[in-house]
């Protein structure tokens, strides 16, 4: 007998397989995998944590496709055929234990979107329809096969063009989603249009920039005119400008405008 889609999605819209069996004690077995959100290459692991003590039990996992068909696991990384169940493994001791039902890298073919699991313990040797279960709470991951394009983590250091003492220095964040605050700039030559001159030790950037699409943009009262891309995983390039109004006799101090240059450091 192959349960409908009905018997499978259920329990609050989440995927419960067996859930009308579901017995009233907690559960003594719990889900794991690798990340919430994979990406083509990516190695899925999806582990059982089983606990508690008593009769041996066999164990059930299944997994819900994004076309809302589902699998069991027969063995490790070895599913049945589309809407047959059949235990993970029987006999199972209920003592604290890690079974591993998916250990594999993600290649195509694969559906993308969201996939929902879930475990199941029955007693050994009784069908899942003629006895209550102990389940897990659902887990959910996300497979999508183009990974985002990030800025490289770590950090980055660099110069301006015709600025050979002059120094830039800023930190991505391991996410690549921002240039975080403390980003530095050296050393840089500021002319004024009273006539003044001077070296401009350090300015440094307060806030953190946002990094989007590879490129970001500020412009900062203190820190200047920030702007740039990441064009590799090891370099980055832009421009920056510096301005300001500092009264007589030196008037309009400027630096820029500037390219720069910086590569990839360490993480």
């Amino acid at each position: 007998m192959v349960p409908s889609r009905a018997t499978i999605v259920g329990c609050l819209g989440i995927l419960l397989l067996f859930c009308g069996r579901a017995a009233a004690q907690a559960p003594l077995v719990a889900l794991q995998s690798s990340a919430p959100e994979l990406y083509l290459g990516d190695r899925l692991v999806l582990s059982l944590q089983l606990d508690g003590a008593g009769e041996n039990a066999d164990v059930y996992v299944a997994l819900l496709l994004p076309d809302g068909g589902f699998l069991t696991y027969g063995s490790p990384n070895q599913p049945a055929a589309p809407g047959e169940i059949v235990p993970l493994a029987t006999g199972v001791a209920l003592a604290p234990a890690t079974l591993v039902a998916l250990d594999q890298p993600l290649a195509v073919p694969i559906l993308e979107g969201a996939y929902f699991a879930v475990a199941a313990l029955a007693p050994s040797g009784v069908s899942i329809f003629e006895s209550q279960l102990a389940i897990s709470a659902p887990l959910s991951f996300r497979f999508t096969i183009d990974r985002p394009v990030l800025a490289r983590g770590g950090l980055w250091r660099g110069g301006f063009e015709g600025m050979e003492d002059a120094a830039l220095e800023f930190r991505v964040a391991a996410d690549g989603s921002e240039i975080e605050s403390g980003a530095r700039a050296t050393q840089l030559e500021v002319t004024c249009s009273g006539g003044c001159g001077a070296i401009l030790t350090e300015t440094v950037l307060a806030a953190a920039l946002p990094i989007t699409e590879l490129s970001f943009s500020i412009s900062d009262p203190v820190f200047g005119s920030f702007a740039g891309q990441f064009d590799s995983a090891l370099s980055a390039s832009g421009s920056y400008t510096l301005s300001g109004d500092l009264g007589s006799p030196c008037g309009i101090c400027t630096v820029g405008e500037l390219s720069w240059t910086a590569a990839w450091i360490e993480p």
